[in-house]
């Protein structure tokens, strides 16, 4: 088995309704959080990892996380968290926190 490209994993994150089976079954890590579905043998759950797709399925289907391809380089995409108000604030920087990343002025 290999690793699934991540044009593909963008493709069905775009486009299923729902969107959390795509990150639990094709996600094995993100910035240091473990899936632990990938783990062997299988490992305790990490919350973190169930928190990651929970915010990125919530702000995905409120219109506020869209992943998009960049023109200049084949199969290189970004996360763009946009228009998200003060409702969503709270998400946006658990989720940057999860991460380890800061937030981008624009």
């Amino acid at each position: 088995m290999s690793p699934v490209p991540i044009a593909t994993l963008t493709q069905l994150a775009r486009t299923l309704s729902s969107r959390a089976p795509v990150y639990t079954a094709l996600v094995s890590s993100v910035n240091g959080i473990y899936n632990p579905n990938f783990l062997v043998p299988p490992a305790e759950a990490d919350p973190r990892f169930s928190r990651f797709v929970a915010i990125m399925t919530e702000l995905t289907r409120a219109h506020r996380l869209h992943w998009v391809e960049d023109p200049q380089q084949d199969g290189s995409f970004s996360v763009v968290i946009d228009q998200y108000a003060p409702t969503y604030a709270a998400e946006v920087s658990e989720l940057l926190r999860l991460l380890g990343l800061s937030l981008a002025k624009c």
